[in-house]
């Protein structure tokens, strides 16, 4: 469904530039109006994202299951001489 933008509306939008708050005068909802092409890029970016964390959880998991990587006792502790290292 696509909905057509009252005057006031298109007025508000192009005077400012930015993206527009709506009221659901029902819900009192807030919505956000922005340029179709600005949603799309954020969509994009958050897809790219999501697959870029995907597989570093990935790459941990095998890294666990093959043996790759250390324990939390160990990890600590070179935390924790780094840090005394760099207090120093």
């Amino acid at each position: 469904m696509k909905a057509q933008l009252t005057t006031k509306q298109s007025d508000a939008l192009n005077q400012s530039g930015d993206p527009l708050s709506l009221v659901d005068p029902g819900t009192h909802r807030v919505y956000v109006l922005v340029d179709q092409c600005v949603h799309q890029q954020t969509m994009d970016a958050l897809q790219r994202q999501r697959d870029e964390d995907e597989a570093a959880i990935r790459q941990g998991l095998d890294d666990m299951h093959t043996g790759r990587g250390i324990s939390l006792d160990e990890s600590r502790a070179r935390t924790s001489d780094a840090l005394a290292r760099m207090s120093q």
